[in-house]
């Protein structure tokens, strides 16, 4: 197999794992709308902000990947920042929506490559 036939699947797999696994947490986390809950802090907030975005671009990133992989990337590191600046903790599982940007990135550059 190629790279980019496993980058393609491997991007995929990791789609499902994030919508299959993220929706229901995020969904059970309460009342996940932002600012609507006095006892979230302003981190809890900006994650329940960050997460929807997540969502929203690793679907997006199926079709579109250079922009999605961009923003996937841009908005969960920016998140990681200011959690680690503020909490002085890494939120780990977050990790994975920055690989997927980095993956969608990949096989963009893949596709760019083989045009020219």
């Amino acid at each position: 197999m190629n790279k980019k036939k496993v980058m393609m699947i491997s991007s995929f797999l990791m789609t499902l794992i994030i919508l299959a696994f993220g929706i229901p947490f995020y969904l059970g986390y309460g009342n996940p709308l932002p600012f609507m809950n006095d006892e979230y802090s302003i981190i809890d907030n900006m994650w329940l902000i960050v997460i929807p975005l997540v969502f929203i671009f690793t679907l997006i990133g199926l079709k579109w990947r250079k922009i999605s992989g961009i923003v996937l990337i841009v908005i969960t590191t920016i998140a990681q920042i200011i959690t680690l600046m503020f909490e002085h903790e890494v939120i780990w599982v977050m990790m994975i929506p920055i690989l997927l940007g980095i993956i969608y990135i990949f096989i963009y550059l893949e596709q760019q490559k083989k045009l020219t």
